[in-house]
């Protein structure tokens, strides 16, 4: 069995760049090839696929047209919700995708007195057993954590995953101080592969407790902060996992490159007037090396005088993309 572990996509992000957001989209055009090159069996969404409940529909065309190539191919998609596509109130575009067979979502649970009785969707064709739990903002879900009872999972033979969105406290914790995070004891005993979600850089964590449990990042990002690491050299895609019987053979880590990002020390213009500063800025453009990529400028510092607007950031973007950013 080879299964390919995906999260946080992050689908119609970048609205106010549009090149930023044909990055990202490219990135899960990219992935989804390579899944199909892998022959993978099935393909796993451990939340956020899209970044908005109600994306934009043209960028929802282009994925899904992707995605039916693959289940062409015979390829399988199982999905739990994020922090982003989740939505308490109201209908999302992956409630269309489920009501319409394309996806299959695995957040499968009954509510009996109190606790949570966790379910599996069987996938037909290689009898793998997934269930998982939703992401929720501000890390609500934690809550459901604590009221899972797996043992309908317990009882059940054959390779099971638990999908789930969440930082893990020593393990995958938030890019972001103050943000919670779950104590691995709260993930539910007994599965051969936990897919994590929500962290956007890669962590893989084994123990004889919870065997692999394995954060796959994200494929571009959908903040600032994100082009920040990919500056630094980490590398952004997902996993392929192969495994026999109940046991994981191999994790692949294979690598998804959209372009290069270039992120240099940050411009200190403190207590420097308006045209000083924007002198100085002008020149770190002027020398950077900056075709085919993406660009990241950090500025600091207060001005003696003047206000920030008046250093017309527009004319410097302007520059940069004349430049071939």
């Amino acid at each position: 069995m080879k299964f390919a572990h995906i999260s946080d996509c992050h689908l119609g992000a970048w609205q106010h760049n549009e090149k930023l957001g044909e990055l990202n989209l490219q990135a899960f055009l990219t992935a989804m090839d390579i899944c199909l090159g892998k022959q993978v069996d099935f393909v796993l969404i451990a939340g956020d696929l899209f970044n908005t409940p109600s994306p934009d529909l043209a960028i929802v065309e282009i994925a899904v047209r992707k995605m039916k190539q693959l289940k062409d191919a015979g390829i399988g998609f199982y999905m739990i919700l994020g922090s982003h596509d989740y939505s308490p109130n109201a209908k999302s575009i992956t409630d269309v995708l489920s009501s319409a067979g394309f996806v299959a979502p695995i957040m499968n649970y009954e509510e009996r007195d109190g606790r949570l009785i966790l379910k599996f969707v069987r996938d037909s064709k290689t009898g793998a057993l997934l269930a998982g739990l939703s992401g929720k903002r501000r890390g609500e879900d934690a809550e459901d954590f604590a009221k899972l009872d797996t043992s309908c999972i317990q009882r059940e033979s054959g390779f099971k995953l638990f999908a789930f969105h969440n930082y893990v406290k020593g393990i995958a914790p938030s890019e972001i101080p103050g943000l919670s995070s779950l104590p691995v004891e709260m993930l539910p005993k007994g599965f051969d592969y936990y897919a994590g979600g929500h962290p956007h850089r890669k962590q893989q964590y084994n123990s004889p407790t919870y065997g692999h449990v394995v954060h796959a990042g994200t494929l571009f990002g959908c903040r600032p902060l994100d082009l920040k690491v990919a500056a630094s050299g980490e590398r952004r895609g997902f996993y392929v996992i192969t495994a026999e019987g109940s046991n994981v053979t191999d994790i692949e880590f294979c690598e998804v490159h959209t372009c290069e990002v270039v992120f240099p020390p940050s411009i200190d213009i403190e207590g420097m007037e308006v045209d000083s500063a924007r002198a100085k800025i002008k020149q770190h453009v002027d020398g950077m090396e900056v075709d085919g990529r993406v660009v990241l400028l950090e500025i600091k510092g207060r001005l003696a005088t003047g206000r920030p607007y008046q250093i017309h950031f527009h004319e410097l973007e302007d520059e940069l993309r004349r430049k071939g950013a």
